[in-house]
């Protein structure tokens, strides 16, 4: 049995079937909801699949380094002179940490990398992130989520809609119908992938903290 594929536009549809409303105000947020859905989606089936690399470079004195609009989750930074790996860590130790030198951590917000110590020269890294297809919009029909995960994407979306509507009932619906999808999805697509498929660990927790 072909699997079910879907369209920017069907997914709209498909929110205004299942919530049943056609308010203005529901329309005007329906592309942020999809592409929180996207995201969502992406990060939970945890796949290899959307693994890139960028080679970036530190500026002296500046602690921040901005993000590409493409990256959704830094999985690595490794400086390619001595082949080293700053560490991941939580926002207020990278904060607290002081000092300058060559970056031992780093800390992943939203919109750029914070390094601990501040660089105190150019170090060259290669960046490994989860990276974002272009996203959903009625410029952009397409892409291989709604391809390959078509399903999942509209329970993510249906839940980002009610929780926007303040239907905790429905909200719980489907959450738990995304739930049950999204085991089998990431299955099919690791076993996809392979024996090659390394999933992202997570970060240890440091011992002691400055």
């Amino acid at each position: 049995m072909a699997q079910w594929t879907t369209t920017y536009s069907g997914l709209v549809d498909a929110v205004g079937d299942y919530t049943e409303d056609a308010s203005s105000e529901l329309s005007s947020h329906i592309q942020g909801m999809i592409n929180r859905a996207e995201e969502r989606v992406l990060r939970d089936l945890d796949i290899t699949y959307f693994d890139d690399r960028r080679s970036v470079t530190t500026s002296s004195g500046i602690a921040t380094l901005t993000k590409t609009s493409d990256m959704i989750q830094v999985q690595s930074v490794r400086f390619t002179d001595n082949n080293s790996f700053a560490l991941r860590r939580n926002y207020d130790y990278v904060k607290l940490y002081g000092g300058t030198g060559r970056p031992l951590y780093f800390y992943d917000d939203e919109t750029e990398l914070i390094f601990a110590p501040v660089p105190d020269d150019t170090y060259a890294c290669e960046v490994k992130f989860l990276s974002r297809p272009t996203p959903l919009s009625s410029d952009n029909q397409t892409n291989w989520l709604t391809s390959n995960v078509a399903t999942l994407l509209l329970y993510a979306t249906l839940k980002e809609a009610e929780h926007f509507l303040v239907a905790p009932e429905r909200v719980a619906e489907f959450e738990q119908s995304y739930a049950s999808n999204l085991g089998p999805a990431r299955a099919l697509w690791r076993q996809d992938q392979g024996p090659n498929y390394e999933p992202v660990g997570k970060t240890a927790t440091p011992e002691r903290t400055r």
